[in-house]
């Protein structure tokens, strides 16, 4: 059994199927299907009953995913202490991050922190923060960049940055022609939205509410920005986005709200004993001018 396999197997359990696991993993279908048929030759019995919409363990494969998420985690702490043992920063860090650090701000700092630490890897999974902290709870990743705060039992929360929720409009619609927007002039409007798990989506619907004010309608959600910003650029109406997604190309107009709508960006992680995690986060913290 080696690391490709057991890492295919397991993602194929947690994401239900092996077309799931291989979009997760980077990885053709035939790929993952080829690591757990290669699992099952070698242990000599069937560990999953593949099914059209969903892949279920058998008896068999539940003692073998239970074994091989212990086998991934001791690679993975040997991997550490020898790296601790270096004079160099080096070694892997898993960062899963919400769609608005991972796709807006995130990809230009690790370029940077990649030439300062080139014996560092950093991958990264893009999602939103209720995923991101899914991940960093059952292990996946070692970092979480989230846009909601969580006090969860042995983590800890970090503040990172702070972002400004604006109103991403048609240069043609009467929003754009005013300088600002208040919170009430959303009240009967339709938007755009984010699928719940989105932090974005958290902090509207919490300041809507703190303020007495009607949630609007959104007929039309999806789980990154960017399909956000395609979708009123294709005439799907108004969307409450990031002021990191806003695009350059004039066609769109961003309005922020008086009183601005800030959002603040969290890391979320457990201990900081581990060098890179530890650098990671102090690199990217100056970064970004905080302390």
């Amino acid at each position: 059994m080696d690391s490709r396999e057991l890492e295919s197997f397991i993602t194929t359990v947690e994401k239900g199927s092996i077309s799931r696991a291989a979009a997760f993993l980077g990885l053709s279908q035939p790929a993952v299907s080829k690591h757990i048929s290669k699992l099952e030759e070698e242990l000599g019995t069937d560990l999953l009953v593949r099914g059209h919409a969903r892949s279920l363990l058998t008896r068999q494969g539940e003692v073998v995913y239970r074994y091989a998420l212990q086998v991934l985690e001791l690679q993975r702490a040997v991997r550490k202490e020898i790296a601790e043992t270096s004079g160099e920063v080096e070694g892997l860090v898993r960062l899963s991050a919400s769609s608005i650090p991972g796709d807006f701000l995130l990809p230009e700092l690790l370029v940077r922190f990649h030439r300062s630490y080139p014996r560092v890897e950093v991958e990264v999974s893009v999602s939103d923060t209720k995923q991101a902290l899914s991940d960093l709870m059952e292990r996946r990743a070692d970092l979480a960049v989230v846009g909601a705060e969580r006090n969860l039992p042995g983590l800890a929360s970090t503040h990172f940055f702070t972002d400004e929720l604006v109103l991403l409009c048609p240069r043609e619609h009467p929003f754009a022609k005013r300088e600002s927007i208040l919170q009430e002039d959303l009240a009967g409007q339709e938007l755009v939205g984010r699928i719940d798990g989105s932090g974005t989506r958290h902090v509207l619907e919490e300041a809507l509410r703190n303020g007495g004010r009607a949630i609007p309608a959104s007929p039309l959600r999806f789980g990154h920005t960017a399909a956000l910003v395609r979708a009123v650029a294709a005439g799907g109406g108004m969307a409450v986005v990031s002021s990191l997604a806003v695009p350059s190309d004039g066609n769109l107009v961003a309005r922020s709200f008086a009183p601005p709508l800030l959002r603040p960006f969290f890391f979320v992680h457990g201990s900081l004993a581990f060098r890179p995690v530890k650098t990671l986060v102090e690199f990217l913290r100056q970064e970004v001018g905080m302390p």
